[in-house]
């Protein structure tokens, strides 16, 4: 199978996936049509971004529904969930296909965590719906329209990620590939910052927030990394109880890193036309800055008891975590940049 096939097969099931999510987004602003059960649903689609298809998941559910945005909400995130456990599993069958490039399979790999990470949001939002009946209404439908839109992201990573695999085959024009190293120029680390932004020229262009976008990602997937060699660190042989613990500890601390980059790409990605683009990217700095914090602090729960700390261990902890901050701390120079 050709990789652009490989590519447009994943990019058409995640698609899915964004579409329940929007789908979401959607109906939660719509006032209640009082009219028959699966009227009520058909009203409810049509101002959906793809009507026909949110009719045929969501008419089997509307005897449940009845006339109850929240239920329907609740329904529709559902059936999202469902699609993207659905298209996990599609996408762990065609990693194992014959053809499969080295480059190819770790788009594959990092989709399927975006996707699990997907569902996690998912899984948030409807618990947050579930919410909606407390005396914090407001806060509980915000939080909803939050989780909501990180699997919108996490959608969009793995997408733009297969994207950029079969960018990266194509030519690199001079004017992108000098638009990256003068803006990485910038950066704490200029060298790093052309390094793992280079491959990225014909997606980026000569536009400084995809370029931002493609940073946080970049640090994403370092983070991901970092905490898989954390994992595979603590079931050695020979760690201590200490030792275990500061290092489930810096997992914690690191997934929290990688919550707050993907809260700053689904920023970045409101900025264009935003009228509170000022804010916006305010916010974008904080969460990228609060990513930063968050990898010290697993650093600081190793250098606290340092006599408890193998060094062999700590220089892997520290190897590791400063490979994040040195990604997180580029693309916050970029961001501030904007």
């Amino acid at each position: 199978m050709a990789s652009s096939c490989k590519i447009l097969i994943l990019l058409q099931l995640f698609s899915i996936v964004l579409f329940f999510s929007q789908t979401h987004l959607l109906v939660t602003a719509a006032k209640d049509s009082g009219q028959a059960n699966t009227n009520f649903v058909k009203t409810k689609c049509k101002i959906t971004t793809y009507p026909s298809l949110c009719l045929k998941t969501l008419i089997p559910y509307a005897s449940s529904v009845k006339a109850n945005s929240t239920k329907l909400c609740k329904e529709a995130l559902n059936v999202a969930t469902k699609g993207a456990r659905d298209a996990s599993t599609i996408v762990l069958n065609l990693k194992k296909q014959k053809g499969i490039t080295r480059s190819e399979a770790a788009a594959i790999k990092d989709c399927i965590e975006d996707v699990k990470d997907a569902v996690y949001e998912l899984k948030r939002a409807v618990d947050a719906i579930g919410h909606l009946g407390d005396k914090d209404k407001a806060f509980q439908l915000a939080n909803a329209k939050t989780y909501a839109s990180a699997a919108i992201t996490d959608a969009d990573s793995c997408t733009d990620g297969l994207t950029d695999q079969a960018a990266k085959e194509s030519s690199r024009p001079a004017a992108y590939t000098n638009f990256i190293k003068t803006k990485c120029n910038i950066t704490t680390n200029p060298s790093l910052c052309v390094k793992t932004l280079m491959p990225y020229a014909s997606t980026v262009k000569t536009n400084p927030r995809i370029l931002c976008k493609e940073a946080l990602k970049v640090a994403i997937k370092g983070a991901r990394s970092a905490s898989l060699i954390f994992w595979n660190l603590k079931k050695q042989d020979g760690i201590s109880q200490y030792e275990a613990g500061a290092i489930r500890d810096c997992v914690e601390a690191v997934k929290t890193a990688v919550h707050e980059l993907k809260q700053t790409v689904n920023t970045i990605g409101h900025l264009s036309g935003a009228e509170d683009k000022e804010s916006q990217l305010h916010n974008a700095i904080s969460y990228a800055s609060s990513a930063l914090t968050n990898a010290e602090t697993c650093i600081d729960g190793f250098s606290e008891s340092e006599e408890k700390v193998n060094p062999d261990v700590k220089k892997v902890i520290d190897k590791s975590i400063t490979v994040i901050k040195t990604l997180a701390s580029n693309a916050l120079s970029l961001i501030s940049d904007l």
